[in-house]
């Protein structure tokens, strides 16, 4: 009985080892810093090459994913200012290695606003040959940062097509006069999206619009694109393009970019 007992133990130690083995080989705690990220031919700068962070002391971890797009995800910890940190590397990264912040479209973006406590972004440049865009997914809290670097193949970076926002020539008793046209444009549509979205009348309080900087053109005619989030979540839920005259609504699928037009309300 005691020599059962003892290979008991033997055997749950062993199966103890390889399990610590197994995380071990996924994860490496305390490495040593990377000076680069890589894809392929593609090359960027890692997270502290930035000369504003090329002192600081931080905390690096290295896991690696199932995910073959995404193989790894690095953390830093132990930041003084996570906002400011990231701030300074997307900057630095924007004037020396050419790269833009982006949407999942691929259309370029104005920065964010890095003070807030956190946030996410998708930063990066196209690939040299033309097949995708070499991109870092960056997300940020107070004291630490997230980038995961992927290769988005077929992803095309553009500018958003810039024009003159159409001007309102409501009457001053109007009570819509001192609202911007944006603003009229989604009020106009938003009941068509909360039945698209089969949103409950006494939910609808608990959501947000936010329009997109610029113009997009769909069947010849000039949109807007307006995501909309749920707001105590501060999760996205879907983006709908919106023609400038009122008259048409069109759900994006952003993974296949395709548009279904949607009828109003």
């Amino acid at each position: 009985m005691k020599f059962m007992s003892n290979r008991k133990k033997l055997l749950i130690f062993l199966l103890c080892l390889t399990q610590c083995l197994l995380f071990m080989s996924g994860c490496s705690v305390g490495s040593e810093l990377p000076e680069e990220y890589a894809s392929g031919e593609e090359r960027l700068p890692a997270f502290q090459q930035t000369p504003q962070l090329a002192e600081e002391t931080m905390d690096f971890t290295r896991e690696k994913q199932e995910d073959e797009d995404e193989p790894f995800t690095y953390t830093y910890a132990g930041l003084e200012n996570g906002g400011k940190a990231v701030f300074d590397y997307v900057s630095y990264l924007e004037t020396e290695e050419g790269c833009s912040v982006f949407d999942e479209d691929g259309a370029i973006q104005e920065d964010p606003t890095f003070s807030q406590e956190s946030g996410s972004i998708l930063v990066g440049r196209e690939n040299e040959d033309g097949s995708g865009v070499f991109s870092l997914k960056i997300s940020w809290d107070s004291e630490s940062c997230t980038i995961v670097p992927v290769n988005q193949q077929g992803l095309k970076l553009y500018q958003v097509e810039e024009t003159e926002e159409p001007t309102q020539t409501e009457s001053s008793d109007d009570p819509d006069a001192s609202k911007d046209g944006i603003t009229i444009l989604i009020e106009h549509v938003q009941e068509s999206i909360f039945s698209d979205l089969k949103i409950s009348e006494d939910k609808k309080e608990e959501y947000s619009f936010f329009a997109q900087d610029g113009y997009v053109k769909v069947d010849d005619d000039l949109a807007i694109c307006v995501n909309v989030y749920d707001t105590p979540t501060h999760t996205f839920q879907a983006s709908y393009l919106i023609s400038l005259d009122g008259e048409h609504l069109y759900s994006l699928n952003r993974s296949d970019k395709q548009v279904v037009k949607l009828p109003l309300k």
